[in-house]
């Protein structure tokens, strides 16, 4: 039974991910904050804990899932809170890999998270593992995550940079905040429209992480972001269709940056077109390769 280590376990992605795991038959150590809370809600098959040096010591990790950071929206944009976004994604990471180092570990495979944030805004243009970012604060996040990430290749065999995109399931995440006013009939453009936005369901990206687990001649960057990018118009469209409501509503620039700040005009009014293309090549097959495809199966 391979034993896996994972932070951000508790989270939107992290919960479904470690559900599925287990399923699959890995044997699954958290770590989080809140260990007695989740043990208490969990099988003893699933393992939480807080302190890292509390894990027993006959423990042969396999390999880490290291998804822990602050969400992007949990507050507003200022000098503090991108820190905070900063920290929570550099500090747990440098502390767990200096703990596994520390004890001598020899992993099989670390695969971190990242974004497609990493390239930063690049309106259309195809965003594949080897194109070149612009300078952004949303770059220089995913920069210091991964660069905190290199590091584990002082313990382990392969790195995995998962630079993940608009992750979408109907129980969190963006898609979630989407629905209600989109249910009320207030969907529409945001801006103009035009910044491509790179999505994946989250069913896809959880098996992508487990394929990176299993497949040995898969390292490094690897964009996982379903193939069909597409204007956040278009975006829009799709999911009123799918809801069968109107699409009518536009948020002007302006009012987004108003409302919501730098996470706004950073996040929400600019994209870019990640191209999953490592995946493809070794061929990775996405269950949810068309939007309007895996809102169905979200919502319908």
């Amino acid at each position: 039974m391979r034993q896996l280590l994972v932070t951000g376990g508790t989270g939107f992605i992290g919960q479904a991910l470690v559900r599925h795991l287990l399923e699959r038959g890995y044997q699954i150590y958290v770590w989080t904050r809140h260990a007695q809370r989740w043990q208490a809600k969990n099988s003893a098959q699933l393992h939480y804990f807080s302190d890292l040096d509390s894990l027993p010591e006959a423990l042969d990790l396999y390999g880490v899932i290291n998804l822990a950071g602050e969400s992007l929206d949990a507050k507003r944009w200022n000098a503090k809170q991108k820190q905070i976004l900063i920290d929570s994604r550099v500090k747990t990471t440098e502390q767990l890999t200096h703990w596994l180092i520390h004890r001598q570990a020899t992993l099989k495979v670390w695969v971190n998270g990242s974004a497609v944030g990493w390239y930063g805004p690049q309106s259309d243009q195809p965003l594949d593992e080897n194109s070149a970012p612009v300078e952004s604060f949303s770059h220089q996040l995913c920069k210091q995550w991964e660069e905190a990430a290199a590091k584990a290749t002082q313990c382990s065999e392969r790195l995995v940079l998962v630079r993940i995109g608009i992750v979408l399931e109907a129980d969190g995440g963006p898609l979630a905040a989407m629905l209600l006013p989109y249910r009320l009939g207030l969907g529409g453009k945001l801006g103009s429209g035009e910044q491509v936005w790179s999505w994946i369901h989250r069913l896809d990206l959880i098996r992508l992480i487990e394929w990176s687990l299993e497949h040995s001649n898969i390292s490094g960057p690897v964009n996982a972001a379903a193939p069909q990018a597409l204007p956040q118009a278009d975006f829009a469209r799709a999911l009123a269709k799918t809801l069968r409501r109107p699409c009518f509503a536009h948020m002007p620039t302006g009012i987004a940056k108003l409302m919501l700040g730098e996470f706004a005009e950073e996040i929400l009014l600019k994209g870019q077109r990640a191209v999953p293309s490592k995946v493809n090549t070794a061929g990775f097959e996405f269950k949810f390769p068309e939007l309007r495809a895996a809102l169905n199966a979200i919502l319908t």
